[in-house]
């Protein structure tokens, strides 16, 4: 069953009071709390453990921890994401795939993004949490080769992927690469964006405006015991941030039946 959450990044700008304000307002399940300053910078563990008991005090699960360790990259303190996540009563890290764009060529960066998913995933089982490697450009997961690579080259039992809509594909060609994901899906990252070619290509929608390919993508990956967390509001409004809560919880009811 897919369950309905909030990214705190996607009020970036609120305290994290409105933040669980607002997610209880709108039916949701859970959080995931951004691994930034204002919300939960990676090795506060006393902000985590505070941050936690707020969660659950509003009947909610602090469900993830958006840090932004870099599977394969020199930069990002291992025991730091482990101990910040224990400490929120997370049973999940989000986490990404190196600091580029995939390079089969690169054997240098390949191998060493081999190597650190095997020590992070065992770290990660042995603490008892998984790790969820973020779908997003400029990194390993920026293409269908990247993502097959960390898919079937570097399996572990305690890795998995999230997933996000590529921007500028269509939807069958979105779907795809959700049905690529799928086998080791985590975690969805939603959101409505309008996209175009352009200096300022992007530009946030209602959730509701997305309402039918999000329909689309809920139904293929219903089976899957996952999240579905909201990542961006128009203006990182509370207000809107609530309508869209409303709008995903509406269609994942459909949808879980």
């Amino acid at each position: 069953m897919i369950k309905p959450g909030i990214c705190s990044i996607t009020l970036a700008k609120s305290s994290p009071e409105t933040v669980i304000e607002t997610a209880v307002k709108g039916g949701l399940s859970g959080i995931e709390w951004w691994g930034k300053a204002g919300h939960l910078p990676m090795g506060d563990t006393a902000a985590a453990e505070k941050l936690g008991k707020m969660t659950r005090d509003a009947g909610l699960e602090p469900a993830v921890y958006g840090s932004y360790y870099r599977i394969g990259a020199t930069t990002g303190d291992l025991n730091a994401l482990i101990d910040t996540t224990l400490a929120l009563g997370a049973k999940k890290a989000r986490v990404w795939a190196s600091d580029t764009g995939f390079n089969p060529h690169d054997k240098a960066r390949v191998e060493a993004f081999a190597a650190d998913l095997q020590r992070a995933g065992d770290a990660a089982g042995k603490a008892g949490i998984k790790l969820s490697i973020e779908h997003h450009m400029n990194t390993f997961t920026d293409c269908y080769y990247g993502v097959d690579y960390v898919m079937n080259q570097t399996v572990h039992p305690d890795v998995q992927l999230s997933w996000q809509p590529p921007h500028g594909f269509s939807t069958v060609d979105l779907e795809n690469s959700l049905l690529q994901v799928l086998p080791r899906l985590g975690l969805i990252h939603t959101f409505t964006w309008s996209y175009t070619w352009g200096t300022n290509p992007y530009v946030r929608l209602a959730w509701q405006d997305g309402a039918g390919a999000w329909r689309k993508y809920f139904g293929i990956a219903r089976d899957v015991d996952c999240y579905a967390m909201i990542e961006f509001t128009r203006n990182d409004d509370p207000a809107c941030a609530l309508e869209d809560a409303l709008a995903l919880k509406k269609v994942l009811g459909e949808i879980n039946g």
